[in-house]
């Protein structure tokens, strides 16, 4: 009698774990594959400028595609930087996602000086580090995605040329507008525009020394309000950066049949200058693929698909013009594109539309 029911005490806990064992494998088969989340930050140079906001966009765009791809993960952006475009602020923002370990970061650099030490210790902990629109040479981030911006100085010079109409017209003075005196970015792109319109090629034309404002927008307005009134008759203004005419009323003063202006980035508030006359050229950078590639390069890297990324990758740049001519369509070629106004404001929505949030 002990020995039946010694064998029915096992059998019953044999059942009992057989029942459990389905009740756990019947767990497992309705959760995903994998549950997890992976965690990539895009540190801009500062929070409220718009061409930033597109590349946040961008990056969470890019998010929700490796979502699909990658059932069961979840992929989260973290936008943050400095609000006013301070260097300390922004390696400040460094040390504190490393110290979260996020699973990779790309940032526009402000002050490389001020972040080398951050990215280092970044990498030190194994997390992926890269650049996009402005670099950190001499650090151990891996790659910056970025338009080549001397090539894009080249440019800014060229089309100021034909705003004039030519070369043998290329004279008078000429005016670079640029934002932080520390960024290499916005240098490179300054030593373009000087190395098309130097003095062996274009004896005419004369520098009036560079004008930084720091990112801000007010006071690049004051700026040209001021280079204006001293220089009424300039014959070239060039903008390496697009943050006067993020606002209304930017040229005031600015006759457009005397000064020719060419600028980067292609906002719709710029492309309203364009529209009017009074801006001859936009090249637009890359902003939204300034997140949406960034995205995809870190999680090519993480998941070593991309062990040995070079050391530059350029993105390219868009040509807008009001109404383009045959001779200016002709000019795309490669990853540089070129768009009328109206097409770039049908790109700009499809961009816009992507609304992950």
């Amino acid at each position: 009698m002990l020995e039946f029911c010694r064998k029915k005490a096992v059998r019953a806990v044999i059942a009992g774990t057989i029942a459990a064992m389905c009740i756990l494998a019947a767990l497992a088969t309705s959760l995903p594959a994998s549950s997890k989340t992976i965690t990539y930050a895009i540190i801009p140079k500062m929070l409220n400028n718009p061409v930033f906001t597109l590349a946040q966009r961008g990056a969470e765009a890019e998010a929700r595609e490796l979502e699909k791809e990658n059932p069961g993960t979840t992929y989260n952006i973290i936008y943050q930087s400095s609000q006013t475009g301070q260097a300390n602020e922004q390696a400040d923002t460094i040390s504190t996602l490393t110290d979260r370990h996020v699973d990779g970061m790309s940032i526009s650099v402000i002050d490389a000086n001020a972040v080398r030490g951050p990215i280092n210790d970044a990498t030190r902990e194994g997390i992926p580090v890269m650049c996009f629109d402005s670099d950190a040479p001499g650090t151990s981030r891996l790659t910056l995605y970025s338009v080549d911006d001397e090539k894009i100085g080249h440019e800014l010079a060229n089309e100021l040329i034909s705003a004039v109409g030519g070369a043998k017209a290329m004279t008078g003075e000429v005016a670079i507008l640029s934002g932080q005196s520390s960024a290499p970015n916005l240098q490179n792109r300054i030593k373009g525009v000087q190395e098309v319109l130097n003095s062996k090629n274009f004896p005419g034309v004369a520098f009036l020394p560079v004008l930084y404002c720091d990112d801000n927008i007010d006071k690049s307005i004051e700026e040209i309000r001021t280079t204006m009134q001293a220089h009424p008759n300039l014959r070239g203004f060039v903008f390496v950066g697009g943050w006067p005419l993020f606002a209304k009323n930017a040229l005031t003063g600015v006759n457009p049949k005397v000064t020719k202006i060419v600028s980067v980035d292609a906002l719709p508030a710029e492309r309203d200058y364009l529209k009017s006359g009074l801006v001859y050229c936009l090249v637009g950078q890359k902003c939204f693929g300034w997140g949406q590639e960034s995205v995809r390069i870190l999680e090519k890297i993480r998941t070593g698909q991309l062990k040995s990324p070079p050391p530059f990758i350029d993105s390219g740049y868009d040509l807008v013009f009001n109404s383009p001519t045959s001779a200016q369509r002709k000019l795309a070629h490669g990853n540089i594109r070129v768009f009328s106004a109206g097409e770039y404001d049908k790109q700009w929505d499809k961009w816009n539309s992507t609304n992950p949030g």
